[in-house]
């Protein structure tokens, strides 16, 4: 049983690397750009299950957008090892800050055939980022995290390092993992259906 676990996790993992690189694809609109960070209106990504139109354009308060920032949180552990961390937020202060501003504008901008796109740095002078695209339909918020905190850069002269930990996405009261129409295949360990109408929970331990 825990090797079929491994192996679900590494095949997992590799998914999510090309997804990541799916969703490089050049931008429609940059709502927010800095010399770090950027927020920008994009295609749906090539890899994930095909969504149908979104309820784009749509309009959430700063206050909405908080709220749902502060309900995600996530977990992992070291490559084959059981044992998973407490559940932890997903975004720093320092990118609740910029997205608060910046989503509500991106939403009420996008089409429906388009997402949400970010890649944040975790503070103003952090080496690591969190990325990932987010989408309403159905009154939820979707949210794809593709990196939490990840090394923003590879030392010159050194061959990239495997990403030996596994992420999983947390839902909280009233969310849960995205499971597409086929429930028997499992759940997406990184994409979280928030309802919008739904209150902050207790954390799950």
């Amino acid at each position: 049983m825990r090797s079929k676990d491994s192996v679900k996790w590494v095949v997992l993992g590799l998914l999510m690397c090309l997804m990541i690189a799916a969703c490089t694809s050049p931008p429609h609109l940059v709502v927010y750009q800095s010399d770090k960070d950027r927020v920008d209106l994009r295609e749906w990504p090539v890899g994930y299950p095909a969504q149908p139109p979104h309820a784009h354009p749509q309009f959430l308060s700063p206050e909405t957008m908080q709220r749902i920032l502060r309900s995600v949180y996530y977990r992992e552990s070291v490559l084959f090892s059981f044992l998973l961390s407490s559940p932890k937020p997903v975004f720093t202060d320092y990118q609740i800050d910029r997205l608060t501003s910046t989503l509500p504008k991106a939403f009420g901008q996008a089409l429906p055939q388009e997402v949400v796109a970010f890649r944040l740095q975790a503070d103003a002078d952090s080496t690591r980022y969190s990325s990932g695209f987010c989408f309403i339909t159905d009154n939820a918020l979707h949210l794809v995290v593709d990196a939490i905190r990840a090394q923003d850069f590879q030392p010159k002269g050194t061959m990239p390092q495997p990403n030996t930990t596994r992420m999983e996405l947390v839902p909280q009261t009233g969310q849960r993992l995205f499971s597409g129409k086929n429930e028997q295949k499992g759940t997406m360990p990184n994409w979280i259906v928030i309802p919008l109408n739904e209150t902050k929970g207790k954390i799950k331990l």
